[in-house]
């Protein structure tokens, strides 16, 4: 990262050992992650951010989750993880 004549900056992903990812559909409009604490965060899954710039659509699975949940653009959802240990 660069901020205004700035030094480069470079940040590590502090939970870097779980690299668990899920791919969306094509047709995958959001996603809705799921806590052990009832708390659910949504997301939405778009493809550009801004002026020449594409998202990854890539779903990092959060240490925590207990499910994730996929929307298409019709409202159908799809569960694509659940983890049943963090459910207690």
């Amino acid at each position: 990262a660069t901020q205004n004549n700035g030094p480069v900056k470079v940040f590590e992903k502090s939970n870097a050992h779980l690299n668990t990812f899920i791919q969306p559909e094509a047709n995958d409009a959001w996603v809705e992650i799921s806590y052990a604490d009832g708390s659910v965060k949504k997301q939405e899954l778009y493809y550009g951010a801004s002026y020449l710039s594409q998202f990854s659509r890539k779903i990092d699975v959060p240490e925590k989750a207990t499910t994730i949940t996929l929307f298409d653009y019709s409202g159908m959802p799809r569960t694509v993880y659940e983890n049943k240990l963090s459910k207690k």
